[in-house]
């Protein structure tokens, strides 16, 4: 399936792998969910490649606090475009502190681009038929199509409100005011 990265396409060097298969492997590993957290409870560790973990949509959130630092990757599965549930899992990982890679999986759509970014998501894996029908093009214009926001996206950027805000401060200390 085609990697986009900024609104381009991209090559990856990721791989599927069963757990077991990543401790003898010298490549970058992506393992089930599930059994990361069993070999976490059994303290086996994978070799030097780079660990990705694949989060399926029926995760709890709550499973997700502790990262191991080899996770390099997360990926979060989408089951459908309408499919929300990923998008909390995103945001709920980056605030539990994970600041690796953080790609989403499934038939999702340009439009829902700038929105995947805002919960905090590097890349994007789409079906082969889905990248066809879309295109590079299509991506690249909605990535970042919409740079200010109502909420407050993960990161550093600011709402729309904040934005506000934080003129009428400079206005009002500019005229010597004070706001409360």
């Amino acid at each position: 399936m085609p990697i986009i990265r900024k609104g381009i396409f991209v090559s990856d060097h990721w791989h599927e792998c069963a757990l077991a298969e990543s401790v003898h492997h010298h490549r970058d590993c992506i393992v089930p969910f599930d059994g990361w957290i069993e070999s976490r409870a059994r303290g086996s560790r994978t070799g030097e490649a780079g660990l990705g973990i694949l989060v399926g949509p029926q995760v709890c959130a709550e499973s997700l606090q502790d990262f191991d630092p080899q996770v390099q990757l997360v990926v979060i599965e989408f089951s459908s475009a309408g499919d929300g549930r990923g998008f909390s899992l995103a945001g709920y990982v980056r605030r539990a502190g994970f600041t690796g890679e953080m790609r989403a999986r499934g038939p999702l759509t340009p439009e829902q681009y700038p929105h995947l970014t805002a919960c905090g998501f590097d890349t994007v894996e789409v079906p082969e038929e889905l990248a066809q029908r879309h295109g590079e093009l299509s991506w690249r214009r909605c990535f970042g199509a919409y740079p200010n926001r109502y909420q407050s996206a993960l990161g550093t950027r600011a709402s729309i409100v904040q934005q506000r805000v934080g003129d009428m401060d400079s206005r009002a200390a500019q005229r010597g005011e004070e706001l409360v």
